[in-house]
């Protein structure tokens, strides 16, 4: 009863302590009061729309107080009402949409299902969060963690595997049986002398048996455990490679392709592989992301608004052509549509193989407001649906709703990677890219490789600024291209509430910091 915690005078008729979206800290503080009553929230995290990001914040107390009872998502299901709009389609409609003032318009979006009843990306995070069952691995052994207040794990079975840059090399089936409340750790026999590489280690839970909410062989939860082994490739041998120089355009010529970097359009006009060509118009950074309905409500636009402008309407200012025996790098500067001198560089490095290594690099500057993401946006023909990566997946994640994601290969499409919120925003973004390609149906299209660094990524049917102007799916253009984006990195959700609580700091990009991307292209 949440009334208790404004009026104390009548203290005594609750047995617990119950707040409305109190943050962690806040539920932090009373907890290390040690009070008399346990805590629980009766509404936290409040699911509208692409939010959820920081619930590990609040999870993260269940092991810290033991008074802490833990809360109620906001809410599990979208509320939306089927209708046949006046152009004979078959929509969903919120608030608003019947005519009906006053309203709160798409406030009835918040499941962590949608109203069709297929779950939203958020519920990977919670699934991963609320598992009774923690795993933690090393490359030696597996620690399982039964916080099962009554039952066993013998109902379950664990398979560990081994995999090499996302590849199966390796898996084998145990069946640990732990206590409800214990701990337990095992010795596994990884296979040794590891080639060089990235390896991950990893632990499911899976059902021996079939249940009336899941089949045999359903994961319950998961762990890993990523290993780098070092070592040395060896580089390819130059080709023969050809610059030329004209008035506003550098060309770069080799076996099977051919690059244009224009000096008018600053930046990259052309990229034909194999007669292909894959470029349709000059590829652009921005500073932006389609506003979330947890950014509309703490008025993001207000507080960052001038990085859509910054990175939408930024002017290129210079260029600097270096050309050695295998490679050349055109790095263009760009000065930002802001009031002040602020700049960044785009660099492009062509080498004889027709790698285009592209570095995006943002110098930082104080006194402005923190970013919402940093990065490149292509524009690629329709034809390259298919999407294929080696990063955290599978569904959309992002710096604060990550905990539910997993290292590894999956494949999706620009349309399927696009989730139906009520109102189109931010989505279908990875976390921890190694490569990413977009192929047609027969296989053609481009590879986007990591330098030293993952990336942050999403491959969708729509610009940022077509999802950023729409208020209904429905209002989104026909998928005429595919959009890729490529980001050095972008803020969190945030998911404390949605009329005012912001990310948390944590999650911020702070202006003042250099921010830096680079990347391959490739075409295959």
């Amino acid at each position: 009863y949440e009334g208790v915690f404004w009026n104390r005078d009548y203290d005594e008729i609750s047995d617990m302590e119950s707040r409305m979206y109190a943050k962690p800290q806040e539920i932090a503080a009373y907890l290390e009061t040690k009070p008399k009553k346990p805590y629980l929230s009766c509404e936290y995290m409040h699911a509208m729309g692409n939010s959820l990001g920081g619930m590990s914040l609040y999870t993260d107390l269940e092991d810290k107080y033991q008074q802490y009872q833990g809360g109620f998502i906001w809410d599990y299901i979208d509320q939306a009402l089927l209708k046949h709009n006046e152009f004979g389609q078959e929509v969903l409609t919120y608030g608003g949409d019947w005519d009906d003032r006053a309203t709160d318009y798409e406030f009835c979006g918040d499941g962590i299902v949608f109203a069709d009843r297929t779950p939203s990306p958020k519920a990977q995070e919670v699934k991963q969060l609320y598992a009774n069952v923690k795993l933690s691995l090393t490359d030696k052994e597996v620690t399982v963690r039964n916080t099962n207040l009554f039952v066993d794990t013998s109902d379950s079975y664990f398979e560990v595997s081994l995999k090499k840059a996302g590849q199966p090399i390796w898996h084998k089936d145990y069946q640990w049986v732990v206590p409800a409340g214990q701990t337990a750790s095992f010795k596994v026999d990884f296979p040794k002398a590891l080639a060089p590489g990235e390896y991950t280690y990893e632990v499911s839970q899976k059902l021996r048996q079939a249940t009336n909410w899941a089949p045999a062989g359903y994961e319950l939860t998961f762990g890993q455990f990523i290993k780098q082994v070092a070592g040395q490739t060896k580089p390819a041998k130059p080709a023969a490679l050809k610059v030329v120089h004209g008035d506003v355009n550098i060309g770069v010529h080799g076996q099977n392709f051919s690059v244009l970097l224009s000096l008018a359009e600053g930046g990259l006009v052309s990229y034909v592989y194999a007669g292909k060509e894959y470029i349709t118009r000059t590829p652009k950074t921005s500073f932006w992301r389609a506003q979330t309905d947890n950014d509309r409500g703490v008025k993001h636009g207000f507080d960052r608004g001038m990085w859509l402008a910054a990175g939408l309407y930024q002017k290129h200012v210079d260029a600097k052509v270096e050309e050695q025996a295998d490679c050349v790098t055109v790095t263009f500067k760009h000065q930002l549509a802001l009031a002040g001198e602020y700049y960044h560089t785009v660099a492009y490095t062509v080498d004889s193989h027709g790698k285009v290594t592209i570095k995006l690099n943002y110098p930082g500057y104080e006194n402005l407001p923190s970013i919402p993401a940093y990065g490149m946006d292509f524009k690629l023909k329709a034809p390259y649906q298919n999407v294929r990566y080696y990063g955290y997946g599978p569904a959309e994640n992002y710096c604060d709703r990550k905990a539910g994601a997993r290292l590894g290969i999956f494949e999706t499409t620009a349309k399927e990677n696009k989730a139906p919120y009520l109102v189109p925003q931010e989505t279908g973004n990875r976390t921890g890219l190694r490569w990413l390609e977009v192929t047609d149906e027969l296989g053609h299209g481009l590879r986007f490789s990591a330098g030293d660094q993952a990336f942050e990524g999403s491959v969708l049917p729509n610009s940022v600024y077509e999802l950023e102007t729409a208020s209904h799916q429905e209002e989104l253009p026909a998928a005429h291209f595919v959009w890729v984006r490529i980001l050095a990195a972008q803020m969190g959700v945030g998911g404390d509430d949605s009329w005012g609580a912001p990310v948390h700091k944590r999650y911020w990009l702070d202006a003042a910091k250099p921010l830096t991307v680079t990347f391959s292209l490739e075409g295959n």
